[in-house]
């Protein structure tokens, strides 16, 4: 589940995410379109300056501009007609480079849509495969608790007589513990996660039912341990059909009962999986089956 969200979020991020590429592009284009313009502005100042000279050159020896020559006012309007016509090719550079620019920037967004487009599918396809493979070791776990059980190494499982024993008792009360874990708080106690499963000569393997209960148990002394209180709390029921929830009557709410009384409570989940189940309760108990 982590790691599915976590794929999520880097589906959000490839979404929102703009490369330093065309940060940097942008920045470039606004700055030759600000460059392009105050060189119009250049231009035009310089062309008005040229027709108000040739103005005053036309008004006669009256104008204040009788004291130049001739050829000083063509060179002027010579070295003017330059400075336009070389301002007039740098724009035209600038204007191809801008459309290089652009065209850059076109195919780059092309290439980042291409990219975030299979970056997104190949996320999604991730995603649903990392959802997919949770949901068959899910469903897996909960078929198969046994062999969850039995087969984990370490522990107490690295002593042949401890694996025996253990597996005894889970096969004289079909419970299983998957996991216990030393709670904090204000009361120290023990946390048990427990797998019940109802077995019966007349069900098959793939019809069997279990359920999932947690045991919390407090730590008390020795001259305590009799009277000590077990609160029990079913788990995934919303995973079950209604009517087997149904069926379980008090087990499918928490409730808490006396130590001394966990024999009766593991008569109470064989009687209410047995009913669940749809066990025929006419049929006579099960006995033991002596061997010669």
């Amino acid at each position: 589940q982590e790691h599915a969200q976590t794929l999520v979020a880097k589906l959000e991020e490839t979404l929102r995410k703009e490369t330093e590429s065309e940060k940097l592009l942008k920045a470039k284009v606004e700055q030759y379109k600000a460059e392009l313009k105050a060189k119009d502005a250049v231009v035009e100042t310089l062309t008005s300056q040229l027709a108000q000279k040739e103005t005053l050159a036309l008004r006669g020896k009256q104008s204040i501009l009788h004291m130049i020559t001739r050829e000083a006012a063509d060179e002027e309007q010579r070295t003017l007609e330059t400075n336009i016509m070389q301002l007039k090719e740098l724009l035209a550079q600038q204007e191809g480079e801008l459309k290089s620019k652009d065209k850059q920037m076109t195919g780059l967004h092309q290439l980042g849509t291409n990219i975030s487009g299979l970056s997104k599918m190949e996320l999604r396809m991730e995603l649903k495969a990392e959802i997919e493979r949770s949901k068959t070791l899910a469903d897996k776990s909960l078929r198969t608790p046994q062999a969850t059980i039995r087969n984990r190494p370490g522990g107490a499982f690295e002593d042949p007589k401890n694996a025996q024993v253990i597996r005894f008792y889970e096969d004289l009360t079909n419970v299983l513990v998957t996991s216990m874990k030393h709670g904090s708080g204000p009361e120290e106690e023990w946390i048990l996660k427990c797998v019940y499963t109802f077995s019966d000569d007349g069900l098959a393997d793939e019809t069997q039912k279990s359920v999932t209960f947690t045991l919390r148990m407090p730590s008390p002394s020795e001259s305590e341990s009799k009277n000590q209180s077990i609160y029990y709390v079913p788990e995934e029921l919303d995973k079950e059909p209604p009517d087997f929830v149904e069926k379980l009557e008090f087990l499918n709410q928490p409730f808490t009962f006396s130590r001394k009384q966990l024999s009766i409570f593991s008569r109470t989940l064989y009687d209410r999986l047995k009913e669940a189940c749809g066990v025929d309760d006419q049929q006579e108990d099960d006995e033991v089956q002596i061997l010669e």
